[in-house]
């Protein structure tokens, strides 16, 4: 119970420093120095997978990766989206467009890509602590994806939000 309170708190957190604007200046700056002079679109530093993240669409050209509580860069993926959650065992998700892309807890690659059917202007996710079904927000309908896998379920035609949680 502990890490999910933990990842929704980097979710949350997350979302608010991506409001702050496209650009997050790194802190802490020795151990800064051990992150690649050039390293691509993606990458993450060794030391992220054992630490609590926050994860923050919309900067760092995509989605910047912090350390927890410390917010020191520590990564950046290419893959950016106007949300992000995270799933009990630290996984990430991130909608884009028609697609949802999963990223391990300190990972710089996708390990699962979902299609969302059409091509929908994705907004909000979710991911249940209990069953770990994702929901995701079109704009337009709420998508299921049970086990965070596999084909969605898509409800409720035409609606107008933009956010979705379990509760």
């Amino acid at each position: 119970m502990k890490h999910i309170n933990r990842y929704t708190l980097g979710v949350i957190a997350a979302l608010a420093v991506a409001g702050c604007g496209s650009q997050v200046a790194p802190t802490g700056g020795a151990s800064q120095s051990s992150a690649p002079a050039t390293h691509g679109k993606s990458w993450m530093l060794p030391e992220a997978k054992g630490e609590d993240l926050i994860y923050a669409t919309g900067g760092c050209g995509g989605t910047c990766v912090l350390s927890y509580p410390q917010g020191k860069v520590v990564g950046a993926l290419d893959t950016s989206g106007s949300s992000v959650c995270a799933d009990s065992s630290g996984n990430i998700f991130i909608p884009q467009v028609d697609e949802v892309f999963e990223y391990a807890h300190g990972g710089a690659s996708p390990i699962a890509t979902l299609s969302l059917p059409g091509n929908k202007y994705t907004r909000g996710c979710a991911v249940d602590p209990s069953t770990g079904n994702l929901a995701v927000v079109t704009g337009e309908a709420v998508a299921i994806f049970s086990g965070a896998q596999g084909q969605a379920t898509v409800y409720g035609a035409y609606l107008t939000t933009t956010y979705c949680s379990y509760g």
